[in-house]
């Protein structure tokens, strides 16, 4: 049986730590890309939420400028009966 010497058992040692760390970072990667994929998901779930949140405070906003509109409406129609229940009541 041939013997390898030191200097080759030690490339070889640095060559398979080498492949370990490479095997490590890539099990990292695949961790961070996950981790990346999930954040992403959130984010666009968050615009989404952001996008639904905004058209209900649209819808609101018309609905609180057309309740201004018929409140302003009310109360001339208020303000004209009460000039012609006035002009009807004799004065005391």
């Amino acid at each position: 049986m041939k013997t390898i010497s030191a200097s080759h058992d030690l490339l070889g040692i640095v060559a398979i730590g080498s492949i370990i760390g490479n095997l490590a970072q890539a099990n990292e990667m695949t961790a961070v890309k996950k981790q990346s994929n999930i954040l992403t998901a959130m984010y666009h779930k968050l615009v989404e939420h952001y996008k639904m949140l905004y058209r209900e405070y649209e819808a609101f906003r018309q609905v609180n400028e057309q309740l201004r509109v018929e409140v302003v409406t009310l109360r001339t129609e208020n303000s004209n009966l009460l000039g012609k229940i006035a002009a009807k009541v004799p004065a005391k």
